[in-house]
C-alpha cells in the first residue's frame, strides 16, 4: 500500500547538506508543505503547511524555510514525539554524529549521548572520530566512505 506522504507531488528536492527536505504538493487541494525526512535514526516524517509565498521561493529562488534546516531539529521532534530510537552498536551512529559536529561544531557528549541513545564514553569517542573525520574531508562529507572504527 502507497503510503500518505507518496500521495503528495515532489516539487523540489534540496541539495546537501540538507539532503532530508522537499517541497511538496497534494494533487487534490493543491496545499504546498515542507517535508523533512528523518529516515536514518528515528524513520519519522515531519510536515510544515506551507504558504504560497514560501512555496514559491522554494521553487524561483531556491530560499528554503530555516525550519528544519539542522539535522539536530529532526532528532530532538522525534524524541519530543517519543520516538526513541537505538542501534544495536553504538559506533553505527557515527554519520549521525558527524552531521550533528558538521552542523553544530561546539555540540557536546552529553547532548549527543541524549540525542542518539549511546552512553557519555560513547558520545565522546563518536564525538572525537566525528572531528576527525570532519577535519580530514570537510562537510557536507560522504558519510559512505566513513570506516567505523572500534572504540
Amino acid at each position: 500500500m502507497e503510503s500518505d506522504i507518496n500521495r503528495f507531488l515532489r516539487l523540489r528536492k534540496r541539495d546537501a547538506p540538507q539532503w532530508w527536505l522537499d517541497l511538496r504538493v497534494c494533487p487534490g487541494c493543491e496545499q504546498h508543505w515542507l517535508v523533512a525526512q528523518e529516515e536514518r535514526f528515528n524513520d519519522i516524517w515531519i510536515m510544515r503547511r506551507l504558504s504560497q509565498e514560501d512555496a514559491s521561493a522554494i521553487e524561483t529562488q531556491n530560499r528554503w524555510p530555516l525550519d528544519f534546516d539542522h539535522y539536530e531539529t529532526l532528532i530532538r521532534i522525534g524524541a519530543e514525539q517519543g520516538h526513541a530510537a537505538r542501534f544495536w552498536d553504538s559506533r553505527e551512529a557515527i554519520h549521525i554524529v558527524i552531521d550533528l559536529v558538521g552542523q553544530r561544531a561546539s555540540i557536546s557528549a552529553a547532548e549527543v549521548a541524549s540525542l542518539v541513545n549511546v552512553s557519555h564514553s560513547s558520545a565522546d569517542a563518536l564525538l572525537s572520530q566525528a572531528r576527525e573525520a570532519i577535519a580530514l574531508r570537510g562537510y557536507p562529507y560522504p558519510w559512505a566512505a566513513i570506516e567505523v572504527r572500534p572504540y
